[in-house]
């Protein structure tokens, strides 16, 4: 019995001797998830006292897990003082509390799951490079769908729900989850856009097509073609920019539903009928007004232009010498457009045209025409006289009728004898 007390009080006293003294050791951590699947990027925080310095101080190591989920530290520490190891990583946290020994090596296993989200369009086609959030209690974080739609999220707390969202053109679609090695589809309501480009004939052009719109982030997208298709489009504003050749078009809609829109290019300029000149023919000086008709031709016009306060943006262009032009701006009656060329002197001869745009900025030139304000020659003689004067010839040429017409057989008659007596001579 003495014996064992002796032990005893001997175990005490070596245990009493040895305490506060600093021994150096490994601390090796292998953590893993509830798959045993290592976890890297593990916080772990070891806490201890340190008396090395002959004085007692609280420290605190920091680690991290390795690819292998592997941590280790070479640590001195006083023998048989406590510490503390917390490993922590996505809301899962665990706690190791012990005194040392000079050596700390096991696994620690962690309640984490992995899971997948894939994010998908109206028609189950994969949404590419899109951030998908997780808020959780613990934490915001984020990825970006890969080249199938897929989001991967490695090893989150299994044991808290959080809310997984995607933020697409302004909506946020979202869904709550508990992480469990699954997979979860995200579809967004996207909508398709078809642009067809033809001219005013009614015949497609080849034109380059680029839309803007929110989606994750603003997406800029050019096609050229024909006919233009744009996919996963979600609710919103589109721009339309358009260009073919040197003429452009833009436009703004709100998309709700998946459309085709159809842009027409006004390749044709203006054209006019056969100018109307008042008075004709011109008077010298007095004002001379032209009046034109104007339409834009083509199945799809684009119109012709509106006058603005009254004035129209058709112009009567005039010159004297065809080299230095005047411009008139002409206006519009409601079916017709009026120039007006100043008064001119007697004997001068006036160049003129007009022109006239669309509303696509297509010029129309009408040919080059011609007045003049020659003297008009009037004839005065009196009508009783010119009929009294005819009928005077008329009896003339009555009375001299026998005359010339025994003239005339009398010379036909010398022409026969001459041509028999020809012949008889001949035949001898």
């Amino acid at each position: 019995m003495k014996l064992a007390q002796i032990l005893i009080l001997a175990l005490l006293a070596s245990t009493l001797i040895l305490a506060g003294i600093p021994a150096a050791g490994d601390v090796s951590l292998r953590i893993r998830d509830s798959q045993l699947k290592p976890v890297s990027g593990a916080n772990v925080t070891i806490a201890y006292v340190d008396s090395t310095n002959g004085t007692i101080e609280h420290r605190t190591e920091f680690l991290t897990s390795d690819q292998s989920g592997f941590a280790h530290k070479n640590m001195i520490i006083d023998l048989n003082s406590d510490y503390t190891v917390t490993i922590s990583i996505h809301g899962a946290v665990q706690q190791i509390n012990s005194t040392w020994q000079g050596v700390l090596d096991r696994f620690v296993n962690l309640p984490l799951s992995s899971f997948t989200v894939r994010v998908v369009d109206t028609q189950g086609n994969p949404i590419t490079n899109t951030p998908v959030i997780v808020d959780a209690p613990y934490g915001n974080f984020s990825e970006i769908t890969d080249s199938t739609g897929f989001a991967v999220f490695t090893q989150y707390n299994n044991q808290i729900a959080c809310e997984v969202h995607v933020l697409y053109g302004g909506a946020d679609n979202r869904i709550s989850i508990v992480p469990d090695s699954g997979v979860h589809t995200i579809q967004l309501p996207t909508y398709a856009l078809e642009i067809v480009t033809l001219d005013d004939d009614a015949s497609s052009i080849y034109a380059t097509v680029n839309i803007s719109y929110l989606a994750a982030t603003r997406q800029d997208v050019q096609s050229m073609g024909t006919t233009n298709v744009f996919n996963q489009i979600p609710e919103g504003n589109v721009s339309v920019f358009m260009t073919y050749k040197n003429l452009t078009k833009n436009d703004t809609f709100y998309l709700n539903s998946s459309i085709s829109k159809r842009y027409i290019f006004d390749l044709t300029p203006p054209e006019f009928s056969a100018p109307i000149v008042n008075p004709s023919p011109p008077v010298p000086e007095n004002e001379i007004q032209v009046t034109v008709s104007i339409h834009d031709p083509g199945i799809y016009p684009s119109g012709i232009p509106a006058p603005i306060n009254y004035v129209s943006q058709m112009h009567l262009h005039y010159s004297l010498d065809s080299q230095n032009w005047e411009t008139a701006n002409m206006v519009f009656d409601g079916a017709a457009y009026t120039g007006r060329i100043p008064a001119q002197p007697i004997n001068t001869i006036v160049f003129y045209y007009a022109t006239a745009p669309d509303n696509e900025g297509n010029i129309g030139k009408s040919p080059t025409y011609t007045l003049n304000t020659f003297p008009v020659v009037v004839n005065t003689t009196p009508d009783s006289y010119i009929v009294q004067y005819s009928l005077s010839v008329l009896n003339f040429v009555w009375s001299i009728r026998v005359p010339i017409a025994a003239i005339l057989v009398a010379y036909g008659i010398f022409w026969y004898y001459k041509k028999r007596k020809r012949e008889i001579s001949e035949s001898y």
